[in-house]
């Protein structure tokens, strides 16, 4: 064999060797084999194009992340209060209140004219453009203190009928004539003509409508001089309560069960009850002494959320200087036992509302150097917010049950008095 044929024989010999190799790593199956059973695969969607610059030996996710949808679903803005916004034709006015109907329509009324020559009416479909009537008082009478209930398709605006009478300390020269009503059906009716209700010289606190019943709670400075809770069933006052001495502050609810809750001042402090059968049955709700001018609202159960001040003391005709305990506070029954929370320092305007679908509790406190907004939700704790730093001397915040936005509505003031008061208007949601 000469050296040029043995590069060939090697390979050669290397050919024979890999066929052998190969040969032996895949043998033909035996027919005496046991058959192995092979699972079907499950289907797997495709994987994404692989990155080039990947290793290719690393792990391959079996189910990769879908890509983002073309035209996703965007996120909603968080509902922001809006800027205050003036109610034309409500200006030189007083005593505001406030409604939302179940359509989500709002209603506003006040006392305009000094000592109260007019009642104004004020409606709107989206909080910015209203429309307002004007309710004149008779000659040598003042209509004052307006409250508006509805129900149902019902909107009842009622309010306190005066004539000029003795002056004194504590006196503003007004003799009470009586308490009246006017209503109109929702949306669109025309206002009935005034009727008068109840007793003469009753003086109008507090009024809930149910049906064609009016619930009202009325002080009277007659020979049963006081405050009572009066039922009136058409022109009969079907029940008549008297509930004390006290002649201001009492906030009035009707209950899931249709009996009037009340808050009312007393000298312990704060007492909270349910009238039932022509007779009254209140405690003290705990930790309330010194305090007065509660408002309630009812939460499901008849759950009470009741808010309320501690403000300075008076002495005839001079008030005193507040205190360190002077401010606005909130109680609360709903966990089963009263528990009081101090909202604020300031003493002025106030408001309050409950959402019985999610349990949150809105409180309005105005003064002389703002308007703030407490929030609470049904888990979590108190925050707020100032509206305006404006001076608001009354105020109200309702709730729109049509789309779940409040409404905050407040009279503005001037501190020098140079410039007639106006109603603002705030909305949010």
């Amino acid at each position: 064999m000469t050296n040029r044929s043995r590069p060939l024989l090697a390979v050669a010999i290397v050919a024979i060797l890999a066929a052998a190799c190969a040969a032996s790593s895949s043998p033909s199956p035996s027919p005496l084999a046991t058959p192995v059973a092979v699972a079907t695969p499950t289907p797997v969607a495709p994987a994404p194009s692989a990155d080039p610059a990947a290793d290719p030996s690393g792990p391959v996710d079996p189910s990769p992340t879908p890509a983002p949808s073309a035209d996703p679903t965007p996120t909603p803005a968080p509902a922001v209060w809006s800027k205050a916004r003036t109610v034309k034709g409500l200006t030189g006015c007083n005593d505001l209140v406030g409604t939302i109907d179940d359509s989500g329509t709002s209603h506003l009324a006040v006392s305009c004219g000094g000592s109260g020559k007019e009642i104004r009416y004020a409606t709107s479909k989206d909080g910015i453009n209203w429309t307002v009537t004007s309710f004149k008082a008779p000659s040598g009478r003042f209509d004052q203190g307006p409250e508006l209930a509805f129900t149902g398709s019902t909107l009842t605006l009622a309010f306190t009928r005066v004539a000029p009478g003795g002056e004194g300390c504590g006196s503003d020269g007004l003799a009470d004539v009586g308490v009246n009503v006017r209503t109109r059906s929702l949306p669109d009716g025309a206002w009935s003509a005034t009727k008068r209700i109840g007793m003469a010289q009753d003086h109008l606190q507090n009024l809930r409508v149910d049906g064609s019943t009016i619930h009202a709670v009325v002080t009277n400075e007659g020979r049963s001089a006081g405050s009572f809770y009066e039922r009136i069933s058409g022109d009969t006052v079907s029940s008549r309560v008297r509930l004390g001495d006290v002649t201001v502050g009492i906030g009035l609810r009707l209950g899931d069960d249709g009996l009037p809750r009340l808050a009312m001042d007393d000298a312990p402090g704060i007492r909270f009850g349910t009238l039932s059968g022509g007779k009254l049955t209140t405690r003290t709700i705990p930790g309330t002494a010194g305090g007065g001018a509660p408002l309630l609202a009812l939460g499901p159960g008849n759950a009470a959320y009741v808010l309320w001040t501690i403000s300075a003391g008076s002495g005839g005709c001079i008030d005193m200087g507040p205190g360190p305990k002077a401010g606005t506070y909130l109680s609360t029954n709903a966990g089963g036992q009263w528990s009081t929370t101090k909202l604020s320092k300031v003493v002025g305007a106030q408001s309050l509302t409950m959402d019985p679908a999610t349990g949150e509790v809105d409180a309005l406190v105005g003064g002389f150097e703002s308007l703030q907004l407490f929030v609470k939700p049904a888990a979590g704790g108190w925050t707020h917010k100032t509206l305006t730093s404006d001076f608001a001397s009354s105020a109200v915040v309702r709730r729109n049950p049509a789309t779940g936005g409040l409404l905050v509505a407040f009279v503005h003031e001037t501190l020098d008095g140079d410039d007639p008061s106006t109603v603002q208007v705030m909305t949010k949601g």
